[in-house]
């Protein structure tokens, strides 16, 4: 496996893609889904139009990272309806796991190669106002490790470093 897809092997993906998957398998044990006339059930619309409202998405995504967060929120969101639209304890249920989950894990930083330069007020005036004259090009991206799209864009900004 690649450097690159093997980031995706961080407890945050494994545990919020299983997160997202059990509700087909509690829909399976539970019965959730059976309607006895043939047509689709509620919660079946749901999913269906969460399937193709990410399918557009994935188009639009800049970054695996930033998909797989839509994906992952999203599908959160659709299962905490259908699981309200079940009952409410399927519903405490899978809200109070999506907390813990929430709580306890976020997404990972990329670690991958890159040629960024963090700067700081000093070292900003010296490398990129002072090299005017030089042939370099600077992509000023401001970062913080507790934004969201700060990380889904990371590896975006190292591939852009690496030009």
């Amino acid at each position: 496996m690649g450097r690159a897809l093997w980031r995706f092997c961080h407890p945050f993906y494994v545990l919020n893609g299983l997160a997202c998957f059990s509700y087909a398998l509690v829909a399976l044990l539970v019965g959730i889904g059976e309607n006895a006339d043939g047509e689709p059930t509620r919660s079946d619309q749901i999913f269906l139009t969460l399937l193709m409202w990410l399918f557009v998405k994935f188009l639009r995504a800049p970054t695996t990272d930033a998909f797989l967060a839509q994906i992952f929120f999203f599908t959160k969101a659709a299962i905490l309806v259908s699981a309200y639209l079940v009952g409410t304890r399927l519903f405490v249920g899978y809200l109070v796991l999506f907390a813990v989950l929430f709580v306890l894990l976020q997404q990972p930083q990329y670690e991958g190669v890159d040629r960024v330069q963090f700067l700081d007020g000093s070292s900003f005036n010296q490398h990129v106002l002072s090299s005017s004259g030089n042939r370099n090009r600077w992509l000023v991206y401001m970062y913080a490790t507790w934004c969201s799209p700060c990380i889904t864009l990371s590896p975006l900004i190292s591939d852009l470093s690496l030009e």
